[in-house]
């Protein structure tokens, strides 16, 4: 089962990172719509994943309380509606006053993404082969024919019961085996989708909670420390990435 379904780990996990960068990284105030609207398109996107593989026929429903009505109306007009999501989320981090390693970070979520895409769509257009199905049901009858047969002789009437239970947990384990060719059917997408959205309001709530404790708590310029990290070496090899600099921030001394 593991290997018939979709990578929901890293779809949930993703999401959540991709939000975390962009409340972190995307700071400046003129891009402040444009964070909303990525927001929106990430609690977005498992849904659309999610009707992509079942043909459900609830997208709208579903989007309707997550995004504006130009981008439902845009998303529904969309042939293939999760690569739409994403290109719509490449577009945004593009205009985004964010340095280049930072669009970087977060278009590698966006990668994943595409390759969670193709990975359902593989497991959706592969199925097992028929012929193997059809050997597999016509093989458990013809034995479920002939099994009273053998167990006559000693069973006596206690063949009907032995034949019915042998019968009924063979065919049921064919039929797991025919619900396991198409896996999003039987998981849990609906539940998942939702959590989804219910962790991205939970870091959007920290956010701004965290942003108005440190907006009490700022140290004074006389406190920041420049630190510049040199580019490292690890078995002879030069690390060609830009030097990062970050800003050190030091507790204050004390508070009047």
């Amino acid at each position: 089962m593991e290997a018939r379904s979709p990578p929901l780990r890293h779809i949930i996990l993703r999401t959540r990172d991709l939000a975390r960068q962009g409340l972190t990284w995307i700071r400046n105030p003129a891009d402040a719509a444009k964070l909303a609207c990525l927001l929106r398109h990430i609690k977005a996107y498992p849904f659309c994943l999610k009707d992509h593989l079942t043909e459900d026929f609830t997208l709208r429903d579903e989007l309707e309380l997550l995004v504006e009505p130009q981008e439902l109306e845009a998303i529904m007009s969309a042939g293939h509606r999760p690569n739409y999501v994403l290109q719509v989320l490449s577009m945004l981090l593009d205009q985004c006053s964010i340095s280049e390693w930072e669009k970087m970070a977060m278009d590698a979520n966006l990668t994943t993404f595409h390759d969670n895409v193709g990975g359902c769509e593989r497991i959706l257009k592969t199925p097992i082969p028929v012929a193997y199905t059809l050997l597999t049901s016509r093989f458990l009858i013809l034995w479920h024919l002939i099994l009273p047969f053998a167990l006559w002789s000693s069973c006596r009437w206690l063949t009907i019961p032995a034949t019915f239970s042998t019968a009924a947990a063979l065919f049921y384990i064919e039929q797991v085996g025919v619900m396991i060719e198409e896996p999003f059917w039987i998981l849990p997408l609906q539940s998942i989708c939702t959590g989804i959205v219910s962790a991205l309001d939970s870091l959007s709530a920290a956010h701004k909670g965290a942003a108005l404790l440190w907006s009490f708590h700022q140290p004074s310029k006389d406190h920041v420390v420049q630190i510049t990290f040199e580019s490292s070496r690890s078995d002879g090899f030069r690390n060609n990435r830009d030097e990062v600099n970050r800003v050190v921030l030091t507790r204050m001394n004390s508070i009047a």
